[in-house]
Parts: C-alpha cells; structure tokens; sequence
C-alpha cells in the first residue's frame, strides 16, 4: 500500500497551479507568487498534520504499532481503499473530535474484517460532518436532567448545554439530520411563560451507533 493517500502528490500539482494561476495575474502577478507559494506550504503542512494524526489515533485504538497497521492494511484490498479515504477526509475536516471518530471506524475495520463495510458506510455519512456537528451529536447523546422526555432536546436547550452559538447548533443539528444521526420526533410550540419551543429532536439508533465508537476507541490520553 502506498504509505499516504496520495495527497502528497495532488497537492504538489495543486500548489504548482496556483502558483501558475497567480503569476499570470496582470500587475500583480509578480508579487502574489511568492505570497501563493508560502500559503500553499502551509496548506499542505497542515494535511500532512491532520492525516499523520489520523493514523495515530487509529494505532493508539487499535492496539497496533505503525508497522502492524500498516501490514493490516496491506493485505486486504478494502482496508486500502478506506483507510485512503480516511487520510483524505481527515486532511479536508481536521477537527479534534472528528480525526477521533474517523480513526476510531480505521480501527472498527483493522480489528473486525467484518465490519469493514460498515466503516465504509459510516465514513461516507460522517465525512461532511465537523466538530461542531460532533459535539451537538455528544451532547444529544447524554439525558437532560429533571425533563420527563431526558432524550428528547429543542435547538434553544443544545445551544445552552453546548456552549456553541445559535447559528452554529442549528447547521449542526441540519448536518446531522441529513447523515441520520438525528431524527426530528415533533414541534414543541412553547408556553405562556415565554419558553422557546422549536423542534423536537432526539439521537437517532444509528447516531448511537457513531456515540458508541466515539466511546469505545478514546483518543490519545483518553480525551
């Protein structure tokens, strides 16, 4: 198996481009080429960065040294072809938590030759998700206290419990429904008391299931 996804070599074309494109810029092509050079680097770089710690975390899951996961890989054609996709979307996403949970289904797929299909599947529905995304899934995932429905949760009850921003619970809760991590159970209208209401959503059995590796296959220090 190649040792990366082959993004090295898409990002050296890619980097030669846009340095091509910037320096046919009338005027001012000259002096943005050396500035589309340096930025790409960094561009890389921090592939480079998200991609090797991707494939940490999936050693550190699965019990395996680089050599063994390596070797693993190797000898079967799918876990190839996943553990690709795996560095590619890790190099474009990057956050903590969702490094954490593509690692986690490498490590599925490594330690279950069964399972390597559900990785795949499960990649292709997490691989537009971002931390933000992750932690209202989290969040989702645990009861709300005193509620007679503690699975149940309105958009204005995430963004408290989450800390996150209004705007970004609700492309979050969005993001989340489209991948069928979440489902919508109902609309609540609010009360004469002035409660929000919204709609009503709850973790769906397949978010659990994204939960459940978030949980099993910790990352590095337990975090």
């Amino acid at each position: 198996m190649a040792r990366d996804s082959g993004k090295g070599m898409d990002a050296g074309l890619a980097g030669e481009l846009a340095v091509s494109a910037a320096s046919m810029i009338p005027m001012v092509g000259p002096l943005l080429t050396p500035f589309v050079a340096r930025l790409w680097s960094g561009v890389t770089e921090e592939w480079a960065r998200r991609s090797s710690t991707a494939l940490r975390l999936a050693c550190g899951q699965s019990g395996l040294s680089p050599e063994e996961l390596a070797e693993v890989i190797e000898s079967d054609p799918q876990l190839v072809s996943l553990a690709a996709r795996v560095l590619r979307v890790a190099a474009e996403s990057g956050g903590d938590r969702t490094l954490k949970l593509l690692a986690g289904y490498l490590a599925v797929a490594v330690s279950d030759a069964a399972r390597v299909d559900e990785a795949e599947l499960m990649l292709t529905a997490i691989q537009g998700l971002s931390d933000p995304h992750v932690r209202v899934l989290e969040r989702l995932g645990t009861a709300r206290e005193g509620s007679s429905s503690p699975w149940e949760w309105l958009p204005h009850e995430l963004e408290a419990a989450s800390g996150l921003r209004a705007e970004l619970v609700q492309v979050g809760v969005q993001g989340l429904v489209n991948a069928g991590f979440v489902s919508e159970v109902g609309v609540d209208g609010g009360d004469a008391s002035g409660d929000r209401g919204g709609m009503v959503i709850r973790i769906s059995p397949m978010g659990q299931v994204v939960l459940d590796v978030l949980r099993d296959y910790p990352a590095e220090g337990g975090a």
